[in-house]
């Protein structure tokens, strides 16, 4: 045990950041850890052998532990989910607040007390709130509103209530008025939460948050009877009415210096973006006058000359699911122009608008496009779950994070934590947990100080919410949805200068808790690695490490088989023991393989006269009259097989194997079928019976086939292709959609050049405009019409980058007399 927490030590602190080099900032954390292992003796007999080295172990890591000084995680990184190419992103997108622009603290001040000014002087609450202010170490980011309760709460990723983390008003509640208000379950039902709650996703809301609290706390304080959704309601529209008379935003426009925080880093940043060729754009929900003054302040009166569209007052996330038109803003008259906008121009103004009108009026390719912004709602979920737009968050509260968890005493409390439900791990899985009272007791302490522990972690990052990203011992609700609808995120929008243009962003690893560590050695560099050591004057062991990883991964090289197999049978086969019968298998495939009968003959009565009766030495002598062409006595070995065990699937693929040497085409068909019908998630069945159906020019069954195919590997853009070529030979208007479809689909997987999808796509695409029978949708034309000049461009594209001078020049004509 000792040795395994030992490890766990090690691997636990390489994961963390570089701390402070100062050892004594965490004694009082290391001084109740070893209060711990006293009270967890006090709860044994010193004759309890067991228990007592449990202690030992735990007391013999506290002591072992050291803070980690590799800067594995800095505030100034790039944060990865999902694998990302820069140079595969043409175009960047940003939003304005707390992404493009970084506010100082004054301005959460500035929204709570105009929100506060507004409920007290419109909506007639108590004067006593007037006395109240912004408190910044109270709320958080990623908090809910229950509006049918009245509470403050933050929310796992299990749907689940955080203990610690729900208030009425400023008043944290117990665990048992938790579990009394909520039906005696802190879980969250999906239908209660769409319905009945409200997320606070973006740091505006961190104001909205702290006021909800103290309308609700000054209340109850004066004994004051209201209605929680009342107050939830009228605090929302209090701090709506914040952003949209323009008041706030006039107040920060003239008084800048005050509230934007300056940014030496931004222009030259978004100057490289444009550099490398990549289209910029800006779609906000605030005001031009606004974003103006922001801007001239951040990177000069020519910020317009950095963007290549600029939308404003674009009204996130209805953007995204809505249809309306672009318009134009006049900025110097401030006046929306009326005329219909054909097309987005640089140097103009835009408001209103609609994703779809964005795309179509640019041609931008939605998995080209990077989006980032700092509200999840607002900014990410729509365009990466709609759209298929990349996205990227700003999360300010990264900074403050990662600093405290660079700390010796974060580092220790984390460690700690992880010792602890080691040592749980441990004795469960050796049956120790319930052996006596005294086992109980032991159990028992460790679980009641697991979250003592978990809460000063907490409270280091955050007096009382916590962390962001987590609520208790798992992930936050808000980190979810991170994980789940953004790409990158950091904790500022210039950590993205410090990678170059030829950078990939790749994410981390993550095993669940089934999958087993994957070593950085993959099964083929060992098989290199091994093959290497075998032929640089190897020698048994060398031979018999070889073939066992060999066998293992089921490689297919008949020729190192044969050649390191014979010898071990001619000259170690006194020393294989039962290894021995596996080698002579091994040799008989491979001597199959190559066609070297006598091999595979003097092996195979090996294997009879060791195991006369076994199944899988029948179906090997099966093979061997495969090979020699005695299909019939064949098919009466695997047919006897099968009778005693019908389900035996390595001997129906033999017979279906001969019965197609045979050419047998419908006795092929017939136990395809059959087989599938049993064994349904077996690819390479399916894939043959497709193939068999197309050799009768049955399309229709073989399209069935390769469904079933796509069902199993929605990802395999061959099989995306094989579809649509199938689609395509059946005709119609129907299926030609289909192909088209699915020709699309391959290209979205593949991204690099698909030749075969592409000139599939121009087929299908002239078939579709050539069918006058139909009648055609005209947005249906419209898309037939982009996707064919999609495929001309690209096969063009192509032809430049691949084809000789000559060949280029016909294709070239080729291609403009289809455009005619």
């Amino acid at each position: 045990m000792c040795s395994v927490l030992l490890r766990c030590n090690f691997n636990f602190l390489s994961v963390l950041p570089k701390s402070f080099r100062s050892q004594s900032s965490y004694t009082k954390e290391k001084n109740a850890a070893f209060e711990l292992i006293s009270r967890l003796r006090a709860t044994i007999s010193p004759e309890n052998a067991y228990l007592q080295q449990c202690a030992t172990e735990l007391k013999q890591v506290f002591h072992a532990f050291q803070p980690s000084e590799n800067p594995k995680i800095g505030a100034n990184e790039v944060f990865v989910n999902n694998h990302l190419r820069w140079r595969e992103i043409d175009v960047v997108g940003f939003d304005y607040d707390y992404t493009l622009c970084h506010y100082t603290r004054k301005l959460q001040y500035l929204i709570y007390e105009m929100a506060r000014d507004f409920m007290v002087n419109k909506l007639r609450y108590p004067e006593g709130i007037a006395k109240y202010t912004f408190d910044p170490s109270f709320a958080i980011r990623g908090l809910t509103i229950d509006k049918e309760r009245g509470l403050l709460c933050k929310i796992s990723s299990h749907q689940k209530l955080c203990y610690r983390s729900v208030f009425r008003g400023r008043q944290r509640l117990s665990r048992e008025e938790i579990i009394n208000l909520y039906g005696g379950s802190r879980h969250i039902s999906v239908t209660y939460r769409a319905a009945k709650m409200e997320p606070l996703n973006d740091l505006f809301s961190v104001a909205h948050a702290c006021l909800f609290a103290d309308v609700v706390q000054y209340l109850r304080d004066h004994e004051i009877e209201y209605e929680p959704i009342a107050i939830v309601e009228d605090v929302g529209a209090a701090i709506q009415q914040v952003h949209l008379t323009g008041h706030m935003h006039k107040i920060v426009a003239q008084n800048i210096a005050a509230y934007v925080e300056p940014n030496a880093v931004l222009r030259p940043f978004l100057e490289r973006l444009r550099s490398n060729g990549k289209k910029l754009f800006l779609c906000t929900n605030s005001s031009f006058p606004y974003i103006d003054a922001g801007l001239r302040h951040m990177v000069g009166d020519s910020w317009q000359q950095l963007f290549d569209v600029v939308l404003v007052s674009a009204r996130k996330p209805n953007f995204y699911t809505r249809q309306r038109a672009f318009r134009v803003l006049d900025a110097k008259r401030k006046q929306v122009q009326w005329q219909a906008v054909r097309y987005l121009q640089q140097g103009q103004i835009y408001t209103q608008g609609s994703v779809r009108q964005l795309m179509n009026m640019t041609e931008w390719v939605g998995n080209r496009v990077l989006y980032i912004g700092d509200s999840l709602f607002s900014d990410l979920v729509e365009p990466s779950r709609i759209n298929g737009w990349r996205t990227g968050a700003i999360i300010r509260e990264l900074e403050d994070e990662i600093n405290v968890q660079r700390t010796p005493s974060y580092q220790f409390l984390a460690f700690q934590i992880s010792a602890i439900e080691e040592m749980l791990r441990k004795i469960h899985y050796e049956r120790h947990a319930d052996d006596n009272e005294e086992s109980r007791r032991f159990v028992s302490t460790l679980v009641e100080c697991h979250p003592e522990i978990q809460h000063q972690l907490e409270d280091l990052i955050h007096p009382t919410f916590g962390s962001v990203f987590r609520a208790e011992s798992y992930p936050s609700q808000f980190a979810f949805f991170v994980q789940r609808y953004v790409d990158i995120y950091a904790a500022r929008l210039e950590n993205l200068a410090e990678y170059p243009e030829g950078h990939t962003f790749y994410p981390e690893r993550l095993s669940l808790p089934h999958e087993q560590r994957i070593a950085l050695e993959t099964p083929s560099m060992e098989y290199l690695k091994k093959l290497q050591a075998a032929e640089k004057g190897g020698g048994y062991h060398q031979y018999v490490d070889l073939l066992t990883l060999i066998r293992k991964e089921n490689k297919r090289v008949p020729h190192i088989v044969l050649k390191y197999g014979t010898t071990l049978i001619e000259k170690h086969a006194y020393r294989l023991g039962d290894t021995l019968w596996t080698i002579y298998e091994l040799v008989f495939l491979a001597a199959i393989d190559t066609h070297q009968i006598e091999t595979a003959e003097l092996c195979l009565k090996k294997l009879i006269d060791r195991f006369p009766q076994s199944a899988r030495v029948k179906r090997l002598i099966g093979m061997s009259a495969e090979v020699k062409g005695e299909f019939k006595n064949a098919l009466d070995i695997y047919d006897k097989i099968l009778q005693e065990n019908p389900a035996n699937a390595l001997v129906i693929k033999r017979k279906i194997a001969v019965l197609k040497a045979q050419e047998k085409t419908q006795e092929v068909i017939l136990a395809l079928n059959a087989f599938l019908k049993t064994y349904q998630t077996d690819q390479t069945a399916w894939l043959e019976l497709a193939e068999t159906y197309l050799t009768r020019g049955s399309y229709a069954y073989a399209g069935f086939c390769y469904e079933e195919l796509l069902l199993l590997n929605p990802a395999d853009s061959a099989y995306h292709v094989r579809l649509a070529d199938i689609y395509c030979t059946i005709g119609g208007m129907k299926n030609l959609r289909n192909a088209r479809k699915h020709y699309s689909h391959a290209l979205q997987i593949n991204k690099q050049y698909n030749a075969r999808a592409l000139y599939g796509l121009l087929v299908c695409t002239a078939s579709i405009a050539a069918d006058k029978k139909g009648g055609q949708d005209p947005d249906d034309a419209a898309l037939n019409a982009r996707i064919r000049e999609y495929a001309i461009k690209h096969l063009q594209q192509g032809y430049q980058q691949q084809a000789p001078a000559d060949i280029c020049g016909i294709a070239t004509k080729v291609f403009e007399a289809i455009r005619s």
